[in-house]
């Protein structure tokens, strides 16, 4: 039953997948096109790493997408009706939630991070101060998700709860 549910959470979960794709591929084709019209060799990899931390931001910002279609969207499609009176423990259901929008979540800030530790091999940059940048991300990633996941409890729209 938790696969059933981890694919309905997919599917509840589309919309903010591809917008943060969307995004994600808007900022690094920006990115390229600028490289295009002005190549510049060690510039490529600033302009990629700025694209990398842009992109981190606007997934961050919309990790609460996620969290205000948790239920929002589920009653407004009247299928939150149908999951109540099926055999499924609510922990599960809660836990597919988590699980579908964290991953998703963190696969983009982790491909995020992968283009900046890649564009940033041969220097000195990632030495600095990793630990305190991936603990804020973390924190507002929980913050705006958790606000919106609040909000959607008992809320019927979703951008009413984001």
């Amino acid at each position: 039953m938790m696969l059933e549910l981890l694919k309905k959470d997919l599917r509840i979960y589309r919309v903010a997948i591809v917008g943060n794709l969307a995004f994600m591929l808007g900022i690094y084709g920006i990115v390229i096109f600028a490289n295009v019209i002005d190549p510049g060799g060690e510039r490529f990899a600033d302009w990629f790493t700025s694209a990398a931390a842009s992109s981190i931001v606007v997934t961050v910002m919309l990790a609460s997408t996620y969290g205000a279609s948790a239920f929002a969207i589920e009653r407004r499609e009247r299928s939150a009706n149908f999951l109540a009176i099926l055999p499924v423990h609510r922990g599960k259901i809660i836990a597919s939630k988590l699980i579908v929008a964290f991953s998703t979540i963190f696969c983009f800030i982790g491909l995020n991070l992968l283009v900046i530790l890649f564009a940033n091999w041969q220097t000195d940059l990632l030495h600095t101060s990793d630990g305190n940048a991936i603990t804020g991300i973390l924190g507002w990633v929980l913050f705006s998700f958790g606000v919106a996941w609040l909000l959607s409890t008992f809320m019927e729209s979703a951008p009413l709860a984001f």
